[in-house]
């Protein structure tokens, strides 16, 4: 029975690129190098020799029909995935909790042990395959690091390449940085915080599949992935491929540059049922999962099939259905999960917990065990807001013109004031200015009268709605309702305050002696 390969999710990473320990003006660290490049070539040449030249006939990727321009040199092809660095494959990166994880690896009794017993070795290539780097760099904390600066001199340093013993001085770094690769993407803080770039790239092979399945092969034929080694390791454990007494030897070191990892979904054909042109998309319990993995670029390593979640070398392939049901057990599907599981700050990660904290039910991905973020982050944004809020509204009475004026301390509690304006109070004998003259009343003249049961009583005078008026020549209206004849005793002879002042306004063009139109009055005086 012949297999029809129907869809395959294909991680690469990427070639050889520029150490980041390499410390130069011109060459910026982590570009990709001409070997770099060439070793990605020969990956792609060998996923199209396997999935798109009409000789694969075994594992061709079909769609039941001939796959309209799958296998025309196109550089722009609908039917393949191709996935930036932008999408959440690495699940490590801007992941605080692994970062924290790391840092506590790093200092852990076991790699403290390791630095001290390598340090000697470290130093003495310090002046070959390490000149010109610092030697507080040249120890196992940086075993990463220095195996790649390393590996680079040897690939385009003649000296360091005809170098006596340069392969196994080699190979002894390659063997320190598999094994703090290890350290840093496997749970070796008992965290499976660590493993967190294998968990979300699992999530992505489903997808994939599932997108496939749903269009009954129409869509999803071939997704491409490129990234560094952390999401290789990480599913390496996950999937027991680095922890198998089978396997274990192979998948618990470094990949080299240009390494893939592959996942087909095919079935299989019975003989006589037809071409797989003419073959139907096959029910979810006929289809099939097989792991394929190539270590580095070379010619004589091919894609060779291996057993998943500790099979035998008997079941390499495995049913579609027990494949989702592993990879369940620890893909990290939603995208809030991953925001709570990393305690990540960052800018989406709070707006996605923002929203499904307030009962928004608009989610990516299903929903991870996990701790919720710390929430000092909103806290602060919130009183940050809320600050800005009071300052804009303060800022804004401001320009109306309004101010406060702090109340007299001298004033009984009666006539204190948050307001502008104070008015007087009846029973302290004062209108709405109150009993005192102010600088502004310069209409008022007091007559002050001897006696003591003199009562002061408040007049204006000066326009005909009061003294000037003809009926003002006669009588006078008192201000407690009583009238007293012009020129006659009695309550005439008390106090009183009458007002000369002309309200009339002058012209501002000096003709005339008024102005009707004048301007009114202004906020600074007082009626």
């Amino acid at each position: 029975m012949p297999p029809i390969t129907w869809s395959s999710v294909v991680y690469t990473y990427y070639g050889e690129v520029t150490p980041p320990l390499l410390n130069t003006t011109t060459t910026p660290s982590r570009s990709l190098t001409p070997l770099g490049a060439h070793q990605s070539y020969n990956s792609g040449s060998l996923l199209r020799t396997r999935y798109v030249n009409a000789s694969a006939t075994t594992t061709q990727l079909t769609l039941g029909l001939p796959i309209h321009g799958l296998a025309d040199p196109y550089i722009l092809n609908p039917q393949l995935q191709v996935w930036s660095t932008d999408d959440e494959i690495a699940g490590n990166d801007q992941c605080t909790a692994y970062d924290i994880a790391t840092r506590s690896t790093k200092i852990s009794p076991n790699a403290t042990s390791l630095v001290t017993s390598t340090q000697d070795f470290y130093l003495s290539l310090g002046d070959t395959f390490f000149a010109g780097i610092d030697s507080s760099q040249l120890n196992y904390e940086n075993a990463i690091d220095l195996y790649y600066y390393a590996l680079y001199q040897h690939n385009h340093n003649s000296s360091i390449y005809n170098m006596t013993n340069a392969s196994g001085l080699l190979e002894t770094l390659y063997t320190f940085a598999s094994e703090q690769a290890l350290s840093f993407n496997t749970p070796s803080t008992g965290s499976s915080i660590q493993s967190i770039s294998g968990q979300t790239f699992a999530s992505k092979i489903i997808q994939q599949f599932q997108q496939t399945i749903s269009s009954s092969g129409v869509s999803d034929k071939l997704s491409l992935y490129f990234g560094s080694y952390e999401p290789m390791m990480a599913f390496f454990y996950l999937s027991s491929l680095s922890t198998s007494s089978l396997t274990g030897t192979r998948f618990s070191m470094l990949p080299e540059h240009g390494s893939m990892m592959a996942f087909e979904l095919f079935s299989y054909v019975e003989e006589g049922q037809g071409d797989a042109s003419t073959t139907p998309f096959p029910n979810t319990d006929e289809l099939w999962v097989r792991f394929v993995f190539r270590n580095g670029t070379s010619d004589t390593d091919p894609l060779i099939s291996y057993p998943l979640f500790g099979l035998g070398n008997s079941e390499i392939d495995m049913q579609y259905n027990d494949f989702v049901a592993e990879l369940g057990m620890f893909a990290v599907n939603d995208l809030s999960d991953w925001c709570r599981a990393c305690a990540s700050i960052s800018l989406f990660c709070e707006a996605i917990l923002g929203n499904e904290s307030s009962g928004s039910d608009a989610k990516n991905f299903k929903m991870l065990h996990s701790k919720g973020v710390n929430r000092v982050v909103s806290g602060v944004i919130g009183a940050i807001v809320t600050l800005v809020v009071v300052i804009l509204f303060v800022l804004f009475l401001a320009l109306l013109g309004f101010r406060m004026q702090c109340p007299e301390r001298n004033l009984p509690n009666s006539e204190r004031n948050m307001g502008v304006l104070k008015r007087g109070s009846s029973t302290a004998g004062g209108g709405f200015k109150g009993p005192e003259k102010l600088a502004s009343d310069t209409d008022l003249n007091i007559v002050k009268r001897s006696g003591a049961s003199a009562t002061a009583r408040h007049e204006r005078g000066g326009s005909w709605e009061m003294g000037n008026s003809p009926a003002g020549r006669e009588n006078t209206t008192r201000l407690d309702g009583g009238r007293a004849a012009r020129g006659t005793g009695g309550d005439l002879g008390r106090e009183r305050v009458m007002s000369t002042v002309d309200y009339s306004r002058r012209s501002e063009d000096g003709i005339g002696s008024h102005d009707p139109w004048g301007e009114g009055v202004q906020s600074e005086e007082y009626v």
